[in-house]
């Protein structure tokens, strides 16, 4: 019984190294990866009790019991020994702890787009799951003794970082638990074929020591350990060699009349802002999300939501609660704060949002003063955001009219204003525990400005060019305080939400009222006065509060995502102004020549600006091009042949074989095995002549020609240097048109295309009486002279 215990533990041990290798595959999801060591440790213990268990003989599923209760202990000794009795007999109190831990992991995983931070309740309930795993694979692969499915297993776990991270998992995630798996098999095969044979059931006994025939196994630990690694790095290098189309192309199809890709699920979610933000930009989509109709020009900064409190090191929307909601027919107006008599330009849009955007708030124009939209929505009367009322309200497929105020103060009139008022006191708040460097940073960054304004005006100034900062969607996003941190100091790498949340709480601890927006930075122009925000347009950004003008937007992000900062002469709602609103231009409009939407490469940088249905047009042609080279490559490939063999066609040397014989020939066989009429080489020059004769339904001139074809092989091969002088090449390749011609008319439409299209003589054949190469026939004098006359008929 020694030896049998002895293989059930050796592959508990491998259960567990590819229980653990397979759980790394979810390293991406969170920072640090602490949770694989924790995880290790329980699933450790599930194997050793797994493998004492089996030493006592225990039924199978009196080991699955001792090993559940062994992990239950590991977790209540780790995560609630303050509740256990004992510290480590679970109770009550301490299960309802490991809820607790379990329910907080969840919570948040809502919060966070990939990578989470790794709390302790996420580091904990990851390690459940590692424990669990291993649980799994050890009953699976060990107890059962079917390890293949355990594939299914770790099948699952893999897909859990593919969805959540649209398929962008690094190789290193998936290679660790792809060779334990390979090597798991190996090792129950092994202990298998060595022993000759398998067990008939999984539940009986084992075979004993003295049963077992051991055999000698370096061969097979050498193939297994090829086959295994051959296998991995074939599933990690051909996906990188195999092209790709854009995940859109094939599901979206075409546009629909309100502007998003029809077929398939394809749909953008977003209820929570930033983090549907976050996995909105990581998917990349350009499927248009909303259409606008304007009497402005370019509205820029389409905007959503508002977010004005950072709490759990995460920017949110305050609560919206019936105090501070009010019906859209009582939107404030003029905008709050705004008492000063600054220029104003008031915009009508008519907006709608694609049936593919489920989201709960409604994009408009900021500040908003009248809204009209069937349901039960609300304003904000103080972030001036339309957002439902209720859960099962969505803005799908909706179409709302909305007038905008769009405020358009000077650099003059914002270093004029004066300290924010009480009332503006909770836009101040900042976490207890913000490190010092931020708002460090924000005083250096800032030193020896003036005014508020100028204050703004030097941070916005320092994300955007003098900070050495870099727009890039690759790092991880969040925008915790640790993030933010590194982000400011070390890193100085992100996208959009790094900025906003940052620029938003260095003016925070400078005294300046900040809050971060989440919408559309620029559309593309669909028509007359008509815009398109698509799925990459999704962006963020920080306004600030200036007393008397109110809420004043400002753009952190680089150039090449954004183009240029807000003009203090045109504000942030429209680029330019049009003929349309009535209104004079003046000094503080933007010149003619300024552009403020970046040009097409610019904007490529990120994807921002590139037109989805462009891009479509673009792999349609692609894929068009390619067709038409596939169809006519055989063709393409035959006539290249024909006209490379006449070429080399000409008089024969003293005594030589015809070369211009040879190549009619073969040129008239191969046409007419294209036309389904194959001819065969094993048969003599008669023979064939013959077969192909009885094809050409007494066509006297076609004979002639088959004949004489026949008679210039013959003589060329038999009697090179008897007889008359060879037939040009003109004269041959003539007869040879004949013939096929007549052959191809006694065929169907079908065989005459596919002769053309898919000549089958471009396929290797055997047994030509004309060795041919990459240079052409070359002549072989395989028959012997022939008696019979010296015709085909």
């Amino acid at each position: 019984m020694t030896e049998s215990w002895s293989s059930l533990a050796k592959l508990a041990l491998w259960a567990w190294l590819a229980s653990v290798a397979a759980a790394a595959s979810l390293a991406p999801l969170v920072t640090p990866i602490s949770f694989l060591v924790t995880g290790g440790v329980a699933g450790l213990i599930v194997a050793a009790v797994g493998a004492a268990s089996r030493r006592l003989q225990l039924p199978v599923a009196v080991v699955l019991i001792a090993q559940l209760f062994a992990l239950l202990i590991w977790a209540t000794v780790s995560y609630a020994s303050e509740v256990a009795w004992a510290g480590v007999v679970p109770t009550r109190e301490s299960m309802a702890a490991l809820i607790d831990v379990v329910v907080s992991a969840l919570a948040t995983a809502q919060e966070y787009a990939p990578p989470a931070p790794a709390t302790d309740a996420v580091a904990a309930s990851l390690a459940f799951v590692v424990g669990a795993v291993a649980l799994v694979v050890d009953l699976v692969a060990v107890s059962w003794r079917r390890p293949a499915l355990v594939g299914l297993v770790f099948l699952g776990i893999y897909m859990t970082p593919v969805s959540l991270l649209a398929g962008e998992v690094p190789v290193l995630a998936f290679a660790p638990g792809a060779l334990a798996f390979v090597f798991l098999l190996a090792a129950e095969q092994r202990d298998r074929v060595t022993h000759w044979g398998r067990q008939i059931s999984i539940s009986g006994a084992l075979l004993s020591a003295r049963d077992r025939q051991p055999v000698a196994v370096s061969t097979l630990v050498e193939s297994g350990r090829r086959v295994g690694f051959g296998a991995v790095a074939l599933a990690v290098v051909l996906p990188l060699l195999i092209p790709t189309l854009p995940r859109t192309f094939l599901a979206d199809g075409p546009l629909t009349a309100d502007g998003a890709g029809g077929g398939g699920d394809g749909t953008v979610d977003l209820e929570n802002p930033l983090l549907d933000l976050r996995r909105n930009l990581g998917e990349r989509t350009d499927d248009v999300l909303v259409t606008m109709t304007t009497n402005g020009d370019v509205p820029r900064y389409l905007r959503i939501a508002s977010l004005d409190t950072f709490t759990d090191d995460s920017w949110k929307p305050s609560e919206r609660t019936e105090e501070t909601a009010t019906s859209l027919s009582q939107v404030p107006d003029p905008p709050p704060g705004l008492l000063t008599p600054v220029e104003r330009d008031r915009v009508a849009s008519r907006i709608t949002v694609s049936s593919r955007f489920n989201t709960t708030w409604l994009p408009t124009l900021y500040p908003v003063t009248s809204a009209e939209a069937a349901g039960d929505w609300s304003v904000d009367a103080a972030e001036l955001d339309i957002s439902a009322r209720s859960d099962d309200l969505n803005a799908a497929g909706l179409s709302y009219d909305t007038v905008s105020t769009l405020v358009l103060p000077t650099a003059s009139e914002l270093t004029a204003t004066g300290p924010p008022s009480a009332n503006m006191e909770p836009y101040l708040d900042l976490p207890a525990d913000m490190p010092p460097a931020i708002a460090d940073l924000a005083d250096s960054v800032t030193a020896r400005q003036p005014s508020r304004y100028e204050e703004a005006e030097a941070l916005q100034n320092w994300f955007r060019t003098e900070g050495g900062f870099e727009y890039s969607l690759e790092p991880g996003p969040g925008d915790g305080l640790e993030t933010i941190e590194n982000f400011l100091t070390e890193q100085r790498r992100g996208y959009c939400e790094q900025y906003a949340a940052s620029m938003a709480l260095m003016a925070r601890s400078l005294g300046i009222p900040a809050r971060v927006a989440v919408g559309f930075l620029r559309p593309e122009l669909a028509g007359e006065g008509r815009w398109e925000f698509q799925g990459l347009d999704m962006h963020a950004w920080p306004e600030l509060y200036f007393e008397g003008v109110g809420w004043v937007l400002f753009e952190p992000t680089p150039a090449v995502r954004t183009g240029a900062a807000p003009d203090r002469g045109t504000g942030p709602g429209v680029a330019e102004t049009t003929a349309n609103t009535g209104r004079t231009l003046t000094t503080r409009d933007r010149p003619q020549d300024e552009v403020t939407v970046p040009p097409a490469d610019a904007g490529s940088t990120d994807g921002g600006a590139s037109s989805g249905y462009g891009q479509r047009l673009v792999w349609g042609a692609g894929v068009l091009l390619l067709a038409v080279v596939t169809l006519a490559a055989p063709r393409t490939a035959r006539a290249a042949r024909r006209a490379r063999r006449w070429r080399r066609a000409g008089p024969a040397a003293d005594r030589a074989a015809d070369p211009t014989a040879e190549v009619a020939w073969v040129e008239l066989t191969d046409t007419s095995a294209d036309l389904g009429v194959p001819v065969d080489q094993r048969s003599t020059l008669r023979t064939s002549g013959r077969e192909l004769r009885s094809l050409l339904h007494e066509d006297a001139g076609a004979v002639a020609a088959l004949n004489r074809l026949v008679i210039d092989v013959e003589r060329s091969r038999f009697a090179p240097a008897a007889g008359a002088a060879p037939r040009s090449a003109t004269a041959s390749r003539r007869d040879v048109d004949e013939v096929t011609d007549r052959l191809a008319a006694g065929r169907t439409s079908w065989q005459r295309r596919r002769s053309v299209w898919l000549p089958i003589s471009l396929l290797p054949r055997h047994g030509w009486h004309t060795a041919r190469g990459g240079d052409g026939p070359r002549l072989l004098r395989t028959e012997e002279p022939s008696t019979e006359q010296s015709s085909a008929g």
